[in-house]
């Protein structure tokens, strides 16, 4: 469906709404949080970051509800296809008269997911390295033992084959018996 097609920003499936509505929903939530902290503390410091983050959720909900064209242009997807993956698109031009991202530079689907995966994972080991615990617990004092860590990995050595070939046994036994389209649904 394209994305600035009638009924596109009213309730039907689309991945720049969609991806906007579990973020308003959870900024509403931390709003609510913030708020009875507020009323039961009386700190001031409560009711400061609740208006700094009541003006994220408007911003939030403005351009995941109200501006689909924009959002499409900024994400660089103009059409929802269910069950289609979606690259990661890293430069683009958006062409709003044809609802068409030109010069796109895209990463495939699994690649996109993994990259984003990594950089989510990078992003939050970087801002909390070397305190994993904070304040104060390095990774090192948060790790265990180095006894401890080594029994664990000679256990691992040991029955991390055994899962592997159990896997591919079970993959050899049930080879050509399995057609493409045959599932549990």
């Amino acid at each position: 469906m394209p994305c600035c097609s009638p009924g596109s920003s009213s309730g039907s499936p689309s991945p720049f709404t969609s991806s906007s509505r579990p973020l308003t929903i959870g900024l509403a939530s931390f709003l609510a949080v913030l708020e009875g902290a507020w009323l039961r503390t009386q700190e001031q410091v409560y009711l400061d970051l609740y208006h700094y983050w009541l003006k994220i959720l408007a911003v939030a909900f403005g351009m995941g509800e109200h501006q689909p064209a924009k959002l499409a242009a900024i994400e660089g997807h103009w059409e929802n296809h269910p069950g289609a993956g979606v690259p990661l698109i890293l430069f683009g031009i958006p062409d709003m008269a044809a609802e068409a991202t030109r010069y796109a530079v895209e990463i495939a689907r699994l690649g996109s997911l993994l990259l984003l995966v990594l950089l989510g994972y990078s992003g939050l080991g970087i801002s909390l390295w070397p305190n994993i615990i904070p304040p104060g617990i390095s990774i090192w004092e948060a790790a265990g033992p180095p006894q401890s860590l080594g029994f664990a990995l000679v256990g691992a050595l040991l029955i991390v084959p055994v899962i592997l070939m159990y896997t591919a046994w079970g993959y050899w036994v049930f080879r050509g018996k399995v057609r493409h389209g045959d599932g549990y649904h």
